[in-house]
């Protein structure tokens, strides 16, 4: 049983022993095939994404919102269809989410400036200002989370994270992929 394993068990009154943890996550990886690892893996990033929301600040942005919001910070300026392709969402759902931000003041539409034609979506200054909040937020409630465990813990969590970010950076969606939206 891993970290997480322990974590969510914990959190849900399951008691583990810390031998079952180390035993578990000691088996050599050579006698693990990827599709145990990926079995094993979705349902508690999955767990661990739930509990986390349960217990993270609220916010009345949705997290679809949050994720423009993030997307537009990072890559600046976008069209709409390149949004909605990038979070694999259709244009009318884009379209909509778009125009709760707006109304919020969080992004802004502006002409395209290399076609005069089209129109792009960029953050403003509060919407910026409204991301980093909320980030500061989660970051901290997230930290709290590993904060309970010990240096072997942070370690495990912070190698994870390396894997992660590596998946995500490989498999991450843009608007040059080609993938079906979906909502």
């Amino acid at each position: 049983m891993t970290s997480i394993d322990k974590s969510i068990n914990k959190n849900s009154g399951d008691a583990t022993s810390d031998h079952a943890t180390t035993q578990s996550s000691k088996q050599p990886p050579e006698d693990i095939s990827i599709e145990e690892i990926a079995a094993r893996l979705r349902p508690l990033l999955n767990r661990l994404v739930l509990i986390y929301y349960r217990q993270s600040v609220h916010t009345a942005l949705t997290a679809s919102q949050i994720s423009i919001l993030s997307v537009l910070e990072h890559h600046g300026s976008m069209r709409i269809s390149d949004i909605a392709k990038f979070e694999s969402i259709r244009m009318p759902t884009a379209s909509n989410a778009i125009h709760r931000l707006e109304f919020d003041g969080l992004v802004v539409r502006e002409r395209d400036k290399h076609d005069r034609r089209g129109v792009t979506v960029a953050l403003t200054d509060h919407g910026r200002e409204e991301l980093e909040r909320i980030n500061a937020q989660r970051n901290l409630e997230f930290a709290r989370f590993i904060a309970q465990y010990t240096e072997d813990g942070k370690e495990l969590a912070l190698e994870l994270t390396d894997v992660l970010e590596r998946i995500l950076n490989d498999h991450e969606g843009g608007p040059e992929d080609e993938h079906p939206a979906h909502d």
